[in-house]
């Protein structure tokens, strides 16, 4: 489930340079975080709060951006990912050495093969020490599965909590 808590609007800081007034976006400020049975996704590990004297344990952002990141993931899981494309959608592919010459660089193909992958990525850039977040559409056993998978890079250890997958 999707939750988030947008910021008390006294506390909503007008945008602009002379004439500063409220934005409809900047009225979205907020935290958000998704909850699944199995944990949460975006939480803040308690030494991140502490460390950043954070109100919430969640990411305080324009609850939009998010909005607008699932928007665009919505439609990459309106179609099951081919069970042969599976392992590089969910992270799982191997990393690969890019040849020596630059053949491959303009190869519409290998274009369309990012363009796939990111398709089911939600864009956390925004927020530091952002985890990757993918989601993803299959068919396990005959059965139409979800599923988000939280990956915390180990850089950012101790920024937000553990490695959390979920199905649905």
């Amino acid at each position: 489930m999707f939750r988030f808590e947008l910021r008390p609007l006294a506390d909503v800081p007008p945008w602009g340079g002379e004439r500063p007034k409220l934005h409809w976006f900047g009225l979205t400020s907020g935290w958000y975080w998704v909850e699944l049975p199995d944990g949460e996704f975006l939480r803040y590990h308690d030494d991140a709060v502490r460390r950043w004297a954070l109100e919430r344990p969640y990411p305080s952002y324009y609850v939009v951006r998010f909005w607008e990141d699932l928007l665009v993931l919505r439609w990459a899981l309106e179609e099951p990912v081919p069970e042969d494309l599976l392992s590089f959608v969910d992270g799982s592919f191997g990393a690969r050495e890019f040849p020596e010459d630059d053949d491959w660089m303009g190869d519409d193909r290998v274009d369309a093969a990012f363009d796939l992958k990111s398709d089911y990525l939600v864009d956390f850039g925004y927020l530091t020490d952002s985890p990757i977040l993918r989601a993803w559409r299959h068919t396990v056993d005959g059965r139409d599965v979800v599923v988000f998978s939280q990956e915390i890079r180990p850089a950012e250890e101790r920024t937000l909590t553990g490695r959390l997958d979920g199905m649905s």
